[in-house]
Order: C-alpha cells, then sequence, then structure tokens
C-alpha cells in the first residue's frame, strides 16, 4: 500500500540433500531460481529475496535443502543465481515476447541503455540470432551458434547482450524460435468410415502451409492445408480400420513429422 513498489519477500527451491550435486534436480533448482529472477523482473517485481541461500552446509536437521552450498561444495544454483543477478539488476524498462506456446523472451533495458534478452523454451527448440550479440548460458560462460548459426535452446535460459534496447527487441521479435515439431497432429473418429486429422499451429508469428500424407493400409491421401498462427487446420479422409500413418512437412522447412494412429473398433450398443 502507499505507493509502494510490488516485491517477492520470500521465495526459494529446495532439494533433497540426499542426491548427489549433480543430480537432474539440483540443475532443475538452478534453472527455476534464473527463470524466476528473469519473470519476477519482467512483471515488474522490484526485488526478490531468495530464501536461505547461505545456511548449514550439511543441510541442518531436515533431509532438504534450499542453499547454495552443500557439504562444502557450491551448488550450480548460486552460478545461475549470480548470472540471473547482473541480467535484472538496473533494469527500467521491460518486453515480453512469446513467440510460440513454450518459448519465451524477455528483453530488458538497462540504466546506462545497454540491453540484455532472457530467452528459453524446451528442449529440441533452436534460434538463428539476426544482428551481432555476445551471448551467454544461464552460468555466465560465453557460448557461439551451431554451424547451422542457430543457438540450442532449452528450459535453461540463454542470454543475448547488446547495447541498444530498441535493436534488441526488434532482433528479438525477429529471431523466431523453432522446434522440430513444428506442429501439434491430433486424429480422432468422425464417423464409422471417416477419420479426421487436427493440425495445430505451434506458432503465434508465423502462418504455416502444410502438407499432410495419410496412408491407411494400401490407400494414400495427399491433403494440402494453409494453418495461420495459433490457429489450426482440419482435414478428413477416408478410413478402412488399418492404423493410420501420417507425414507432415511444412513449407519452408526441411524437415518431417510423422504420426501413427491405431483406428478404435466400433462396439455396437444393444438398445432396450
Amino acid at each position: 500500500g502507499c505507493g509502494q513498489p510490488y516485491y517477492i519477500s520470500e521465495c526459494g527451491i529446495a532439494v533433497d540433500v540426499r542426491y548427489p550435486d549433480e543430480s537432474p534436480w539440483r540443475a532443475f533448482q538452478a534453472e527455476m531460481t534464473a527463470k524466476d529472477f528473469v519473470t519476477s523482473r519482467a512483471a515488474g517485481f522490484y526485488a526478490y529475496d531468495y530464501f536461505q541461500g547461505i545456511g548449514a552446509v550439511g543441510g541442518g536437521v531436515e533431509p532438504y535443502s534450499f542453499y547454495m552450498v552443500q557439504n562444502q561444495k557450491i551448488q550450480s544454483v548460486a552460478a545461475a543465481y549470480s548470472a540471473a543477478a547482473q541480467v535484472v539488476e538496473n533494469v527500467v524498462e521491460t518486453k515480453w515476447i512469446t513467440p510460440d506456446r513454450v518459448a519465451r523472451i524477455a528483453v530488458f533495458r538497462k540504466n546506462d541503455g545497454n540491453a540484455v534478452a532472457a530467452v528459453w523454451a524446451d528442449k529440441g527448440y533452436s534460434m538463428p540470432l539476426p544482428g551481432k550479440f555476445s551471448v551467454t548460458d544461464m552460468m555466465g560462460n560465453t557460448i557461439h551458434p551451431g554451424k547451422d548459426g542457430a543457438f540450442s535452446l532449452s528450459s535453461a535460459p540463454i542470454y543475448i547482450w547488446g547495447t541498444n534496447y530498441a535493436e534488441l527487441c526488434s532482433s528479438m521479435e525477429k529471431a523466431h524460435p523453432e522446434h522440430a515439431e513444428f506442429c501439434t497432429i491430433m486424429f480422432r473418429m468422425k464417423d464409422r468410415n471417416t477419420g479426421s486429422l487436427k493440425l495445430l499451429n505451434n506458432s503465434r508469428s508465423r502462418d504455416m502451409v502444410l502438407n499432410v500424407k495419410i496412408t491407411d493400409g494400401t490407400q494414400t491421401y495427399i491433403r494440402r492445408i494453409p494453418v495461420p498462427r495459433d490457429s489450426y487446420g482440419i482435414c478428413s479422409f477416408p478410413v478402412s480400420g488399418s492404423d493410420i500413418k501420417t507425414a507432415v512437412s511444412c513449407e519452408g522447412r526441411k524437415n518431417v513429422m510423422t504420426r501413427e494412429f491405431k483406428v478404435p473398433a466400433f462396439i455396437p450398443i444393444r438398445q432396450g
């Protein structure tokens, strides 16, 4: 109240102390701490207090630990905390970008005019980077793109550093993180003799034209389906009772998605 800024007074992630330092749970703790920092600042929170970053090195009497040190060893969450703190400090403006249902981008303007973006998605995503920027991983280490010029993304954020906020925002809006699976394919029966595919465009920024090959036993059907961004297309086709095999390609992309579906058996229901 009284015009005070919003802040998070206590937040943290506890890890079972019986797991080794390199466990997936310690990695998850590091990832979530970094993303908590980034999203909290992007949402406008003034401060974020991490609960019990330093404490009993052995975990105390509880079988879990919030601490960044365990058994005299620095944990990965400490490096992630440090790198994220450098991202969110002295921020005066933020832009939040959601290219699709998974990928997230937060761009921050610093009080000295410099800028930094945090980007994450799921394993299997990649993102070409328009423009020349320096890029670091969640721990603050410098990373470089692959041979195709794209950076691999995962649930762990990467940080893209620039000297101009407007330029970095523009680049991030053009970056288009993409997954090898560009759409979601769903199958259902419309009636005893007709099947239906629903093709959901996973991108919120790009329209797609999908070429669909459907194989039902010895019969093959070809469909070309325009699918607007953040929307879906539906195609129907005859079914014989054999398993359905689908191959979907997107015009302008090289990879092909394949799925197989079993046709459910219809069971007559007696009346009366």
